[in-house]
Order: C-alpha cells, then sequence, then structure tokens
C-alpha cells in the first residue's frame, strides 16, 4: 500500500540576521542556532527569540528547542533527536531524523504554534529511525509521508484547531488519544509494519461534522494487528480501512 520513496532532508526558514553561522565540529556544548545553518555541525540549542533555519544541513548530535525558540528544519539531515518545549513552532520537512540505538525521536510539548512534520508537497519519503511524540500543544499538526520505525504518538493536544497525519508508514504503534481539536484526520497510513503495532483512536473531542472539515475522519488506513476507537465524543466517520486483527468499538462498523 505504501510507497518507499527517497529519504528526507530538513526544511528550516528563519528571519537571519548574521548570515550563515559556522559551528565547529570538536565543540562538545551545545551550539546556539539562531539563523541560517548548512553543512557539517555538531549538537544545536534553540533559545528563546531564536529562530534556527537549517537548510542542506547534518546535524551530529540532538537538537534542544527552549521555551520560545522556533525550528525550521529543510533538507537536512538530523543523526540524533529534535526535542523541545514550549516552542513557537517547528517545521521538519524534508528530513532525516535518524539517530543510533534510542536517539532518532521527534519529541516536541507545548508548542505554541504550528507542527509540520513531512515534505514538501508530500512528493518524498522522510525518515525518523524512533519515534514522533506530540503531547500537549496548541497550533495545528500535520504529519505526512514520513517512514516512523517505531511509533507515531499524539496525546493531549488542545488547540482547537486541526490534526492531520497522512501516507505514513509506521514500525510499531499509531496512537491518538486525549486530543480536543476542530478535527481529526487520518488517511492512507500503514501501521505496525515492522513489529506489527496497531491503531488506537481514543477519547478525543472535535467539534463535529466531517462534512464541514471538523469531526473524526478515518480513511484507507492499514493496521497489520488490531484498530481500536473508544471514547472519542464524536462517531468516527470514513472508509477503505482495514486491520489484519479485525476492529473493536466505535470503529468497529468499518469490519462490517
Amino acid at each position: 500500500m505504501k510507497k518507499q520513496v527517497p529519504l528526507i532532508t530538513t526544511l528550516v526558514a528563519a528571519v537571519a540576521t548574521a548570515g550563515i553561522l559556522q559551528v565547529p565540529a570538536h565543540a562538545v556544548e551545545a551550539t546556539r542556532c539562531d539563523g541560517l545553518v548548512t553543512g557539517a555541525v555538531t549538537r544545536l540549542v534553540v533559545k528563546a527569540g531564536d529562530v534556527c533555519r537549517l537548510r542542506n544541513a547534518t546535524v551530529e548530535g540532538n537538537i534542544r528547542i527552549e521555551p520560545g525558540g522556533a525550528l525550521l528544519a529543510y533538507d537536512s539531515i538530523i543523526n540524533g533527536s529534535v526535542n523541545g518545549t514550549g516552542a513557537r513552532f517547528v517545521e521538519i520537512i524534508d528530513t532525516d531524523v535518524i539517530g543510533t540505538g534510542t536517539t532518532g525521536n521527534i519529541n516536541l510539548s507545548d508548542t505554541a504554534g504550528r507542527i509540520i512534520i513531512g515534505n514538501d508537497g508530500c512528493a518524498f519519503d522522510p525518515r525518523v529511525g524512533n519515534n514522533i511524540k506530540l503531547t500537549d500543544n496548541h497550533g495545528n499538526i500535520a504529519i505526512c509521508m514520513m517512514t516512523v520505525g517505531e511509533t507515531i504518538t499524539l496525546q493531549g493536544n488542545d488547540g482547537n484547531k486541526r490534526i492531520g497525519v497522512f501516507d505514513n508508514v509506521v514500525g510499531n504503534t499509531l496512537s491518538v488519544t486525549g486530543n480536543e481539536e476542530q478535527f481529526i484526520r487520518l488517511r492512507d497510513n500503514e501501521v505496525g509494519t515492522t513489529e506489527g503495532g496497531a491503531i488506537t483512536i481514543k477519547n478525543n473531542t472535535t467539534t463535529g461534522d466531517a462534512t464541514q472539515n471538523k469531526g473524526l475522519r478515518l480513511i484507507d488506513n492499514h493496521s497489520n494487528n488490531a484498530f481500536s476507537c473508544s471514547g472519542n465524543r464524536d462517531q468516527p466517520t470514513g472508509y477503505g480501512n482495514t486491520a489484519e486483527s479485525g476492529f473493536s468499538g466505535q470503529c468497529e462498523k468499518f469490519g462490517a
């Protein structure tokens, strides 16, 4: 069902006031990033008020976004994780976040504005080695055409905005729980490709009426295990969903 396409790099767009930032490869401490970064760099930290732009960069190590910082990563490779609490906004476009061992994760919480993770125009296939975990964020969220080694978790996001999860390949589980948004859309996701994980849609509050771009809409998703829905304020709608171990709860009708 999923097409595997080339790896993706990082999209970073921000207001650069200092030109291209050069970071010494031997640096031990994380280097502050405010402006445009290209080429090979080591660990980065984005401070309050800064906008870190990565374009055609290779980051050896983690990126930490402090409260009030923003990251725009395009056409890049991050050999580590991206971690942020209280960021202004985050875009990770056409960028691989791979790391080694337990790294290669995207963990974002309490983000004030938009979160976009995927590709530019949904034409390629970026990769995250382990997990994408987005919790308690407040803006629009889009995850598009990613290959994720382990899990995608969307939990407690409450901006009364939009969540879209489209055309992803997920090795283990896809979990969407406890979110409060205008609408939530899952479409064309292949889940449990390597570890047999399930799709779980639970305790979400949407503002209703899927025909008016609101509500909980599930289309053409496939789980290599179970597909369960429960406790959602609105009955999920959609079509074309499949599950190797069947449907349960509010999604039971998809197996009829």
